[in-house]
């Protein structure tokens, strides 16, 4: 699901859903998604940055990895690991708030006024979903152009924390529920895997209908 209008542009790509072969995977996974320093996921500085939220109530930053993790495994039964499944989604999106400031987590425009698209991992599949939602590369770059009409830089995510980059977690995280429900247990960002996984996205984890 692509949408966008003259101050946002959002996408909210699903990668497919998976199930867990045994209560030792759905553990593993679970360590992996809090980032309580697997071999997948090693903790940054960028980890207090990630957002979970459990039965898609209060969200809240994973400052504390291993905290979050051994709290979140207590509160599910992994011998009936059979009945959960996870899945993924990428969501590259470029707004303009109400003071003109745009931000995007993939979008940055160069001194000549150039835009470069930065997305890595699966970036090519990524691209291609959002232009072919625009109907044609052309289109998707007038999208952007018009977004950015009269703004001079792009401000990283990356560069926003607090409360601002909250509001874009918490719209992020419920407008993935309203167009795939599911119910999630457990609905965690990730914007900390430069080395194995750079571009941000969410995992959700919930109970099979």
């Amino acid at each position: 699901m692509v949408y966008f209008n003259d101050n946002i542009m959002y996408a909210f790509i699903h990668t497919g859903t998976v199930g867990f072969n045994d209560g030792k995977h759905m553990t593993n996974f679970i360590r992996y998604l809090f980032g309580a320093k697997t071999g997948r996921h090693v903790v940054n500085e960028n980890t207090r940055f990630n957002v979970a939220s459990e039965n898609m109530k209060d969200f809240y930053y994973t400052e504390d990895p291993f905290e979050g993790y051994h709290r979140f495994l207590r509160s599910i039964d992994k011998t009936k690991y059979k009945e959960y499944a996870n899945d993924v989604f990428y969501v590259p999106f470029v707004a303009k708030d109400r003071d003109g400031i745009v931000v995007s987590n993939f979008l940055k425009k160069r001194e000549n006024g150039d835009l470069e698209v930065t997305l890595q991992v699966d970036g090519e599949y990524v691209f291609e979903t959002l232009v072919t939602a625009a109907g044609g590369e052309n289109k998707l770059e007038n999208i952007f152009k018009k977004i950015l009409e009269g703004i001079e830089t792009v401000t990283p995510y990356t560069s926003i924390t607090g409360k601002a980059r909250m509001e874009h977690e918490k719209f992020i995280h419920t407008e993935i529920e309203r167009l795939y429900p599911t119910s999630p247990i457990l609905s965690i960002s990730h914007a900390d895997q430069h080395d194995t996984h750079p571009d941000y996205h969410i995992h959700r984890l919930y109970r099979r209908g």
